[in-house]
């Protein structure tokens, strides 16, 4: 008989230092849809506005908005990610020239 392989930990291998995530998939999925609604229901809202009083700009206005929703999410999403690359990448640069990190 063959014996199982221990299974392996969850999370990514080459991120050993990353706490894991378990449980943690609805409220991943419920981020991401409040970023893709968040972009997408202004346009939209707008263009219902638009064809119920017969403008034009509700639509372009939305889309602004929704836009700016968006370009705002991947700023926060990414602003916590570089930020902690930026501090590993500098402190593994300390603490390579020898001095004390605080």
């Amino acid at each position: 008989m063959s014996e199982q392989p221990a299974p392996q930990p969850e999370g990514d291998p080459a991120r050993p230092d990353e706490p894991r995530r378990e449980g943690m998939e609805f409220a991943d999925a419920s981020l991401w849809l409040s970023r893709i609604f968040s972009t997408i229901v202004p346009g939209l809202i707008g263009l219902w506005i638009d064809d119920r009083f017969g403008t034009r700009y509700f639509a372009l206005i939305g889309l602004i908005l929704g836009l700016t929703s968006g370009i705002l999410h991947f700023v926060q999403a990414t602003r916590g990610v570089f930020s902690k690359q930026g501090r590993k990448s500098l402190q593994s640069s300390r603490s390579s020239s020898g001095r004390k990190l605080p």
